[in-house]
């Protein structure tokens, strides 16, 4: 599927390469290399672009719906075999809809941030000829690059997991760092890399007994 993508990708832009459908160049209305009309005054941007916007939003729109229906699915099943006092069912119940809002949330910001990123380079594009402002392409152009790491910072913001995983990522680069800038014979350096381990690891057991915890209820 990954080569697929890719090739695809390439393969689409050929009738550009070769000037049939229209030709790369540059633009300098609005300060960028991008797609011409070529001399037939034929030109596949508005297409790709299209195209490349609705084609993932699609399938992003897809693919969380299908995420969310078997998140649902589980908790409406758990649901369904709970037995007892309502209070008893409902302190059973809640991690799991706590589990179900927390994915639904974190979909819903990435498929919004997809929208923040990319919408603005296809109205760009699509309608340029009525856009007479320069900067606007470029901020356009700006939001697209951005989207590269967004899904980084959101999934760090809203999950836990990801949060624990870095901590742990960065005491241990902590301890390295102090391993090579100081002595091995020192006793205080020796003394301070034993307390940044020992930190590290009473992090990585309360991680443990916190995710523990969580399964626990």
């Amino acid at each position: 599927m990954i080569v697929f993508c890719w090739a695809f990708s390439y393969l689409i832009l050929l009738p550009t390469l070769t000037g049939q459908w229209g030709r790369f160049g540059y633009n300098s209305a609005s300060f960028s290399c991008t797609i011409l009309k070529n001399e037939d005054g034929r030109s596949p941007r508005k297409f790709l672009f299209s195209f490349g916007f609705l084609l993932p939003t699609i399938t992003i729109i897809i693919c969380y719906s299908c995420i969310f229906y078997k998140v649902r699915s589980s908790t409406m099943k758990l649901l369904s075999h709970s037995g007892g006092e309502n209070s008893k069912r409902n302190s059973r119940l809640w991690p799991k809809r706590r589990e179900e809002i927390r994915v639904t949330f974190t979909m819903l910001t990435c498929f919004c941030t997809f929208q923040i990123c990319f919408l603005p380079l296809m109205i760009m594009n699509v309608f340029e000829e009525s856009i007479r402002y320069p900067v606007l392409h470029t901020l356009a152009s700006i939001l697209a690059w951005m989207s590269a790491c967004t899904n980084s910072f959101i999934y760090v913001l809203l999950n836990k997991h990801y949060r624990e995983a870095y901590a742990q990522l960065l005491c241990s680069w902590k301890v390295l760092n102090v391993s090579r800038n100081t002595s091995c014979d020192g006793a205080s350096a020796a003394s301070r890399i034993t307390q940044l381990r020992t930190v590290c690891d009473d992090h990585v057991k309360s991680s443990q007994l916190s995710v523990s915890n969580d399964h626990a209820v």
